[in-house]
């Protein structure tokens, strides 16, 4: 939102508007939900286990390249930004509660955009208002489909969604779930916002963007296949 604010860009606080009174028309509804907030099954094992692996071992490949190329002064910012997206990322994989990975789905978007401009490298500001953009339509998109399930099927969690005796009521809500999912993995039409992150000075940025965000949203759609 104080982006927006600063870039003038209605569209952006509109956005940033329309989530914030969707999610809280969805705790008034939900009251304080905290059953189901972690799961552990063989897809959330098999991606955590991945990204605890790929994630450290890029950190370590960033450490090098930033003080190769005398970018020292920026690690702090960067391994902030890094160590909260890998914990939002690991929070989203465990999730059994549709509100809960919301919550880890935004504190993910957040220390991503955070990653990238840790810099403040003008190449990588110019795109940030299309990325920001496109997140903020999949935010929208995801409470959407947050509001149609504790509308119609009455819980957010996962595992009694799966079993939900009337699979077809539950079509539009997936439809927005699985479109957050191919804008949070950047899959067509919405691969744009990868490649405007590929403008970031540290390449490693983007890599480890890959290994969290892009597998996160890729993890929402496997989960409701």
């Amino acid at each position: 939102a104080w982006l927006g604010w600063r870039w003038k860009s209605r569209l952006i606080l509109a956005l940033e508007a329309v989530q914030a009174a969707m999610l809280c028309w969805v705790y008034l509804q939900s009251g304080s939900e905290t059953a189901g907030i972690f799961a552990l099954d063989h897809l959330s094992l098999v991606l955590v286990l991945l990204l605890d692996v790929v994630g450290p071992l890029t950190l370590l490949a960033a450490l090098h390249h930033m003080e190769t190329e005398g970018r020292r002064r920026f690690q702090s910012r960067f391994f902030i930004a890094a160590a909260i997206l890998l914990a939002a990322t690991n929070g989203l994989f465990l999730s059994g509660n549709l509100l809960w990975m919301m919550f880890f789905w935004q504190l993910a978007m957040l220390a991503g955009f955070f990653l990238l401009v840790h810099d403040r490298s003008f190449n990588v500001w110019k795109n940030m208002r299309n990325i920001i953009i496109i997140n903020g339509c999949g935010g929208v998109a995801f409470i959407a489909g947050i509001i149609l399930c504790l509308d119609m099927a009455k819980t957010l969690l996962f595992r009694d969604l799966l079993i939900f005796r009337d699979a077809t009521s539950l079509l539009l809500p997936i439809s927005f779930l699985i479109l957050a999912g191919f804008i949070g993995a950047a899959q067509f039409p919405f691969q744009g916002r990868l490649m405007r992150a590929s403008t970031a000075n540290v390449s490693v940025a983007v890599l480890l963007q890959a290994a969290t965000v892009i597998n996160a949203g890729v993890y929402l759609i496997l989960r409701l296949a």
